[in-house]
């Protein structure tokens, strides 16, 4: 962010300055008191378990330049004579999270970059990488690290931007109706992309119509100028009317598509397809893979770079943490995709881990495991997720590792299509992860997958600290 002076603060976050006027400026903000240091303006939250005001203390002794807060200092035990000796601006607010949205917008309005946001039910974050990575190839990318993609992460991510930034991808999740809609005012953005409608959050919205309204308050603020990028193959999506802005739908498999994928295939070494004249790869199985790129292309082209531009891109892509990260380990293969999954990712990662096993003649192939956990939040479609997640585990996996409570409805699944079918259910990542030490032999190519509340990466953690005990 570039610099604010503090006598701004007031007019920028619609608050009451309460300490003496001073000549410093803040360079950032920060929801964690741990993270505060000089130039820094601490933001106190109120959250679920927490409030933020119980810590202004701890960011002020940490050395922040300016603080806002919904209480008097009165209220916090704090005197305002020792933050005037200290330097420290205390600014009285009515909303925390209102006031971090005021500077967001005042941060994005004085950097004038193009900004992408997404969103989609499953896709959305290796696709967010990709479009930056890709982009990074000719412009200075700004992109939302991390999951800093909630109510409160897009503000913070906004508010990071920098001077020196040319184009901003930001990251829109979701919970329910009226989330994005609460963060899109203020990221008004020129490109929205939808990945897919998938299965996630049926438990808080019922229906994929509902999921729909939710992930197109991403599109509210497009205007005539603007674009919308939506997956052509989603049947879902395919009920947006281009009204004002304009569409520019991708996919591998409908008519009408403005990018389409052709003579594409999967295997060990990633995928590959035309697009028109063009031909491409990414060294990422799996066809869902393939939809992510396209995106990343589609909006590549739209700025101006090349073929050549865009494959360096694609190669120098790489994933955020727990998302289609490859690990040798013991002379064997963890895909370690633990980072979260509903019903569409957890076939799409199968169907990855499939690849593998396509092997040329001579070769030994090798064992596919396909370690699973709970998909949460599923609602009234839990049991069949569930149940089809292991049926399609029994037609692309060699062995089934299931963990967790709903883990026993995808070996049932799996058991359905295939009687013989190989496997074993633990109750808990620590029992797993004893079992795998053992089990994992050299040529084996395991793929770890599960919500996020199921905490998979500690199994992960654990196999890899102990190779070559």
């Amino acid at each position: 962010m570039k610099e604010i002076p503090i006598n701004r603060l007031e007019e920028v976050l619609g608050g009451r300055m309460l300490t003496q006027q001073c000549d410093g400026s803040i360079n950032d903000a920060v929801i964690d008191s741990r993270k505060v240091t000089e130039g820094k303006l601490f933001i106190p939250i109120k959250g679920p378990r927490f409030d933020g005001h119980d810590f202004i203390k701890e960011a002020i002794d940490n050395g922040a330049s300016a603080i806002i807060s919904e209480k008097s200092p009165e209220e916090l035990d704090i005197n305002i004579e020792d933050l005037n000796d200290k330097g420290t601006a205390f600014i009285k607010i009515n909303s925390a999270v209102r006031a971090m949205r005021r500077l967001a917008a005042f941060n994005r309005d004085r950097a004038g970059i193009p900004i992408i946001a997404l969103t989609g039910s499953s896709g959305k974050t290796t696709t967010k990488d990709l479009i930056a990575s890709v982009l990074s190839q000719r412009f200075n990318v700004y992109k939302t690290k991390g999951n800093l993609n909630n109510i409160y992460g897009v503000p913070l991510t906004i508010i990071g931007i920098e001077p020196e930034n040319e184009i901003a991808v930001i990251e829109m999740g979701m919970e329910g109706i009226g989330e994005i809609a609460q963060s899109i005012r203020f990221v008004k953005p020129q490109i929205s992309v939808i990945t897919n409608i998938g299965q996630a959050h049926l438990q808080e919205l019922k229906t994929k119509e509902n999921i729909l309204k939710a992930k197109s308050e991403i599109l509210s603020t497009l205007g005539g100028q603007d674009t919308a990028i939506l997956n052509g193959d989603d049947e879902v999506l395919n009920t947006i009317e281009p009204t004002p802005f304009k569409i520019m739908r991708y996919g591998l498999h409908n008519n009408g598509l403005n990018l389409k994928a052709t003579n594409y295939s999967s295997n060990k070494d990633g995928v590959q397809f035309d697009i028109g004249e063009e031909h491409y790869h990414f060294r990422f199985p799996g066809e869902h893979n393939i939809y992510n790129a396209l995106c990343a292309i589609g909006i590549a082209k739209m700025f101006g770079l090349d073929q050549e531009e865009i494959q360096n891109g694609l190669d120098k892509f790489e994933p955020s943490d727990h998302r289609l990260n490859y690990i040798k380990n013991n002379g064997y293969l963890i895909i370690d995709d633990s980072y979260n999954a509903n019903p569409e990712s957890m076939k799409a990662a199968l169907s990855a881990l499939h690849s593998y096993g396509e092997v040329e003649e001579g070769e030994q192939k090798p064992r596919l495991i396909a370690v699973l956990g709970d998909m949460l939040e599923l609602g009234d479609s839990s049991l069949n997720s569930h149940l089809e997640v292991g049926e399609e585990a029994a037609r692309q996996a060699d062995y089934l590792i299931g963990i967790g409570e709903n883990a026993q409805n995808i070996i049932r699944g799996a058991i359905k299509v295939r009687a013989g079918m190989r496997g074993q259910y633990f109750k808990n990542n620590k029992e797993a992860a004893n079992f795998l030490k053992q089990f994992l032999k050299p040529g084996d190519i395991a793929l770890f997958k599960a919500s996020r509340g199921m905490h998979f990466e500690e199994i992960v953690k654990e196999l890899v600290e102990s190779e070559d005990e």
